[in-house]
């Protein structure tokens, strides 16, 4: 769900699409610029949001068979972000888990350090969105000082499993033990579908136990204190 542009019936489309496949639990994160919005009106959108979905919910009675929803926020790295007293208030619900979008530029030193500091400064888990889309444009120190961010999580997008190239980098990243979680990035029923099954799927049959047992740490850091557990899922 961004920015309440997908319908509450279509969202609702959409979680039933991801309780088909296995998610136990929805991470609902709206995309988020500081400079374009405050975090309290940033909020009040958002609550505004749920409880339109939650209606949609009640009235079709399903509520028992969809997956735990949390609220979150898809947040693009600015420089003031640092300054953002209230910045926690992105988190996952219930968790220190604040999810990042980096610029779609070449890296800077300034942009990583700014991540470090958040991470720091607000003591939270730093979840690097979509790392995958970003591979074509950085270099591969560039992507290595990303992934070596303390206390952070790789987030990668379920689409990324349907090239040959993604599916390599993806490996290598579960070779070098680091954190790394899964993610829909699911705009409709449509257009950008909910397709987190085939990750999953492709993913047990080249991970090994110890692995798998990786992936499960990562999702637990990520979704620590929420109330919700179990196959994690993201809709953007």
């Amino acid at each position: 769900m961004d920015d309440g542009s997908t319908s509450p019936e279509e969202s609702v489309k959409m979680l039933e699409m991801l309780s088909r496949q296995g998610v136990e639990t929805v991470c609902l994160t709206s995309h988020y610029y500081h400079h374009r919005e405050k975090i309290d009106s940033f909020l009040r959108r958002r609550e505004k949001a749920l409880e339109s979905l939650k209606g949609e919910i009640e009235k079709e009675g399903i509520g028992h068979k969809l997956p735990g929803i949390l609220l979150g926020a898809e947040i693009k790295v600015e420089q003031d972000l640092v300054n953002e007293d209230k910045l926690n208030k992105l988190c996952f619900t219930g968790t220190k888990s604040l999810l990042l979008e980096m610029p779609f530029v070449g890296l800077d030193a300034r942009t990583v350090e700014l991540m470090e500091n958040i991470s720091f400064k607000y003591d939270v888990t730093v979840v690097v969105a979509h790392l995958d889309r970003y591979i074509d444009l950085l270099t591969k120190d560039d992507l290595q000082r990303v992934i070596n961010i303390p206390n952070s999580v790789i987030q990668i997008n379920a689409e990324a499993f349907e090239e040959r190239k993604l599916r390599k980098f993806i490996l290598q990243l579960f070779d070098a033990e680091v954190p790394v979680v899964f993610g829909t990035d699911a705009h409709g029923i449509k257009e950008r579908k909910p397709i987190i099954e085939g990750a999953y799927s492709f993913i047990e049959s080249k991970l090994s136990q110890y692995q798998m047992h990786d992936l499960s740490r990562a999702q637990k850091t990520v979704l620590e204190g929420s109330t919700e557990g179990g196959v994690l899922g993201y809709a953007y």
